[in-house]
């Protein structure tokens, strides 16, 4: 929230037009959250916020759908990590994330890989080649990675013109412990009166991208001068 300059993850409920009917807070801590990431396992639902401020990465599980989430476990302590982003693919599990190493880095230009057999006790293990990529163009998640046809894709922010300007879909070509390779497929080019995308979200039946939208400006000097005038 702009007032308290803390991020809180908060549930939208959406019609079948996709008009928003419900908005109610889900998770809110002393710091700031954002970029849930959510996944299913043992038929519960999880939720992994980006908590980076507090130094581990946390798993949140939904004690009663969709409103109530309870804590329950930390997957990774020690790390600063942005925008974790959890996926199941060919019988492991898979966390990507930007770790930040130093005060000094920008924390949107590495990407780092973990892997685990189970999601929640672990352990999670880092890759070989962490980072496995530093590249500003594509490093920084935009969105969970998701499997389609057999295939695993990374939605990547492309920060060449600012945070977050486009989205580069990379599909994952070789994921082991040791390797890593990914080629771009797509790339989503804000346009028109948008001024940056950030995060793509893919399920069976739809997607979902937000955007920056630029909007008029409001002259609130000349506003103010014609109320104090009347």
């Amino acid at each position: 929230m702009y007032s308290t300059g803390r991020g809180r993850i908060v549930m939208l409920h959406l019609d079948p037009s996709g008009r928003v009917v419900e908005a109610r807070p889900l998770l809110e801590l002393e710091s700031h959250l954002s970029y849930s990431v959510m996944f299913e396992f043992d038929g519960a639902l999880y939720m992994v916020p980006e908590s980076s401020a507090l130094g581990r990465i946390d798993a949140y599980k939904c004690a009663t759908y969709p409103w109530q989430w309870e804590f329950e476990s930390t997957l990774l302590e020690g790390v600063r990590a942005c925008d974790s982003s959890i996926v199941e693919f060919k019988g492991r599990w898979w966390l990507f994330a930007t770790v930040i190493e130093q005060p000094w880095l920008i924390p949107r230009d590495n990407l780092h890989v973990f892997f685990a057999e189970d999601p929640l006790r672990g352990p999670w293990r880092p890759h070989a080649g962490n980072p496995v990529l530093c590249d500003v163009n594509g490093s920084r998640r935009a969105g969970r990675p998701f499997v389609l046809n057999g295939s695993l894709y990374r939605p990547g922010q492309d920060c060449s013109l600012g945070y977050g300007y486009g989205i580069r879909i990379k599909e994952v070509t070789s994921l082991t412990e040791n390797s890593y390779d990914e080629r771009e497929v797509a790339y989503l080019d804000p346009a028109g009166a948008y001024l940056a995308t950030h995060t793509l979200a893919v399920d069976e039946r739809m997607a979902f991208v937000d955007v920056m939208r630029r909007l008029p400006r409001v002259p609130r000097l000349s506003v103010w001068r014609d109320a104090a005038a009347s």
